[in-house]
């Protein structure tokens, strides 16, 4: 056994220790149904329903600036300023629209081990797993969110 095996050994039983859940687990129907309204026909399709250029649109003018891209290096930013030229070759309601009945997104995942500030960089515990998603990504992600707010 190597070095980097007995590394990635210890890490993967230390996240599998930190991340372990020891409580007793509820079943998913009990948990999801306790108390809850079931969605009628219409709140489900405002929900599942495909995603406009229109959403898109709105949810691009609401995110905030400064956040960081995704593996992409796209920014909120370069879709603020070039998303109307930029339709024509990358329209994103069209790329949402032909992954969502596969249930699938781009490859937006980018994975990435970061410290805490300050902090010993040769103790596991001072690490912290980090994913940073492309904007498309968040995109759809707020498209959805904001469907949600309007049944909230």
């Amino acid at each position: 056994m190597t070095k980097s095996d007995n590394i990635l050994d210890y890490t993967r039983n230390y996240y599998s220790e930190l991340y372990s859940c020891d409580q007793t687990t509820i079943d998913d129907d009990e948990f999801f149904n306790f108390g809850r309204n079931k969605l009628n026909a219409n709140e489900n399709e405002i929900l599942s329903g495909h995603i406009s250029e229109t959403e898109c649109d709105e949810a691009i003018r609401n995110m905030k600036n400064n956040k960081s891209p995704g593996s992409d290096g796209i920014s909120v930013e370069f879709y603020k300023l070039f998303c109307k030229d930029i339709k024509e070759f990358y329209n994103l309601d069209k790329l949402f629209v032909y992954n969502w009945p596969f249930n699938r997104t781009t490859n937006s995942k980018y994975n990435n081990i970061d410290t805490k500030k300050d902090k010993d960089t040769s103790n596991i515990s001072n690490w912290r797993p980090i994913s940073l998603l492309n904007i498309d990504y968040k995109i759809a992600a707020k498209v959805i969110a904001n469907r949600i707010l309007i049944l909230l």
